[in-house]
């Protein structure tokens, strides 16, 4: 328990420094020597402190999120204009991740996706809870993907999974053209154990688990 406490503690300091450093500001990033890149945690590090993290501490857990998929969307989104809370449509949503727009032709997945869900950002909602991510979830980031301007793509982090009706709603946004990725707190753990073996493994997860939300709609 004290190893779990420290490990954390630790991460906690990082996620102040990065706040310090304007971690969280889209201007001067990418000429800021000082800028700290989200996704430089190695993966076996990363799952431990998931593990680590209190259900319910969302600050931390929603930092260990953003972590975990700049890690492996890696060369696909730009680390250094990620953000945090921001501000779409009356509310704010947890992460904002810029896709590499000038190398997405590399990707073959993601150049689709891109192409299909007008993708500027991958919008992520995170939910550090007990219970299941619900209905109401999946409607919050659809209204940020529906209602902003930065694509129909989205990511929904639950550490506790998913009820029937969220998969439900989600696989019928997908009708709507509005693609939300359900992504659990085991699935995150799985794509880093593949992102250690192989990039092309994240690949063919991720595009598993979004052809299975479009055959289900």
């Amino acid at each position: 328990m004290a190893n779990k406490c420290k490990h954390i503690v630790i991460y906690r300091k990082l996620i102040d420094a990065r706040k310090k450093s304007k971690f969280c500001e889209l201007q001067g990033q990418s000429l800021n020597k000082k800028v700290r890149r989200c996704g430089k945690i190695p993966a076996n590090i990363l799952m431990k402190l998931l593990d680590d993290c209190p259900v319910g501490e969302g600050s931390i857990y929603e930092n260990l999120v953003m972590d975990t998929i700049a890690l492996i969307l890696a060369g696909i989104i730009d680390s250094t204009l990620v953000r945090q809370q921001v501000h779409i449509e009356g509310g704010f949503c947890d992460i904002e991740f810029p896709i590499c727009t000038e190398v997405i032709n590399e990707y073959p997945l993601w150049e689709k996706w891109c192409a299909q869900y007008q993708v500027i950002s991958i919008l992520v909602e995170v939910k550090n809870k007990q219970k299941k991510a619900t209905y109401e979830d999946v409607s919050q980031l659809e209204g940020y993907l529906s209602g902003g301007q930065l694509g129909h793509l989205g990511i929904l982090a639950s550490r506790s999974g998913f009820t029937k009706g969220a998969l439900s709603s989600i696989s019928s946004y997908a009708n709507k053209s509005v693609l939300i990725l359900p992504i659990s707190h085991k699935d995150l753990k799985l794509l880093l154990e593949l992102s250690m073996q192989n990039s092309l493994k994240v690949m063919t997860f991720l595009r598993r688990r979004g052809n299975l939300l479009l055959r289900l709609r």
